[in-house]
């Protein structure tokens, strides 16, 4: 979140998270997430372009007999035709075929989306670094399982159409790292951000709902 140089604690946040027998146990397929990786694919014009149908960078929950918007984007992505392809030619389309192969993927397994973990709120604290200006977060809480690994990422705001991420709003996500049975587990998750001088607090998303904890 920050282009200051962490230091070496910095650079190991998933292992901290990950004991040496959870690091022996069988590596979780490595999913795609909407978040993660479906979203950036789909620039700022693409979502002007299809504003009138839906908007592209807000989920809208795994394809069923009711949820047809991602089979018709999954459709168009995959055509061959100029005048259906999305993209189209003259707003910058194609997508590659790597990133159809990405969103195929994707769609095949359901869209998956991240869950949120579930933190304690007494824990939350944010602390502003004299030197740097950047704002150390931390939060203790609990993960589905040992083999999960939670991070916090910059809250995006899918009604935005310009500067979409928040200045000091971050949610918590975990996503599985290894397979384990599941079982609710206690965590520890920590990060540098850059949030602009003016905040005076920052916002934690979880799996329920939004918590506050001043700067200080």
């Amino acid at each position: 979140m920050s282009s200051r140089q962490p230091s070496d604690s910095r650079m190991r946040p998933l292992i901290s998270q990950l004991s040496e027998a959870v690091l022996s146990a069988p590596a979780a397929p490595r999913r795609v997430y909407f978040e993660t990786h479906i979203r950036p694919m789909f620039r700022a014009i693409d979502r002007e372009h299809m504003d009138f149908r839906m908007n592209l960078w807000e989920y809208l929950g795994p394809p069923s007999s009711t949820r047809l918007e991602y089979e018709k984007i999954h459709n168009r992505l995959n055509s061959s035709a100029s005048d259906t392809v999305m993209p189209p030619p003259e707003a910058g389309g194609p997508w590659p075929t790597e990133w159809i192969d990405l969103f195929n993927r994707w769609f095949a397994d359901g869209a998956p989306r991240l869950d949120l973990a579930v933190i304690d709120p007494s824990t939350l604290r944010a602390v502003r670094d004299p030197l740097t200006g950047t704002v150390d977060v931390y939060v203790e809480g609990t993960k589905l399982s040992d083999g999960h690994v939670v991070w916090l990422e910059r809250h995006f705001d899918p009604a935005k159409l310009y500067n979409p991420y928040a200045d000091n709003e971050f949610d918590l996500f975990q996503a599985q790292y290894r397979v384990l049975p599941p079982a609710p587990v206690h965590f520890v998750a920590e990060d540098f951000c850059v949030v602009p001088s003016p905040a005076i607090s920052v916002s934690v998303y979880d799996s329920a709902g939004r918590h506050v904890a001043p700067i200080t």
